[in-house]
């Protein structure tokens, strides 16, 4: 239910607005990063791999391992919260390492690689639609792309 209630990437400050305003929406994404990283196996009568990776790596209910979480620490920025996407970012680039098993998760085809590099680069794309990027502190010093660079 975590993922899902901020699964509103078209209208962001519309969520807001059923939350209650701009500072109970960040509330609410602060509370999903401090909430302990626990899942229920109802649906699939189960654990399956996404639910290992939650509790393996705790930010909460932020599960950085799979797609539904990409989006919440980039929400802050977008609510005027840059420090607050920054910081996140920075702690949850910390679990990708330049090793045979160094993603969080799965790599879903390029997804998480895709994740990675626009994050450290203090870019996203919110929502695919849309012709806006959210900007933040990046966590690298420089990058390159295609011998240039950015």
């Amino acid at each position: 239910a975590w993922q899902s209630t901020f699964a509103v990437p078209h209208d962001v400050m519309g969520l807001a607005e059923l939350f209650g305003g701009r500072e109970a929406m960040i509330a609410k994404l602060d509370a999903l990063f401090a909430t302990k990283p626990e899942y229920v196996v109802d649906g699939y009568g189960y654990e399956i791999h996404e639910m290992t990776e939650l509790a393996a790596i705790d930010f909460g209910q932020c599960a950085i391992s799979n797609q539904p979480s990409f989006h919440f620490p980039f929400l802050f920025s977008l609510l005027g919260e840059e420090a607050k996407a920054s910081k996140w970012v920075k702690e949850l680039t910390t679990v990708f390492h330049a090793t045979p098993t160094g993603y969080p998760g799965d790599e879903d085809t390029g997804t998480t690689s895709a994740w990675y590099i626009l994050a450290s680069l203090g870019m996203y794309r919110l929502c695919p639609g849309k012709k806006e990027w959210i900007t933040f502190k990046r966590t690298v010093k420089s990058a390159r792309i295609l011998g240039k660079s950015i």
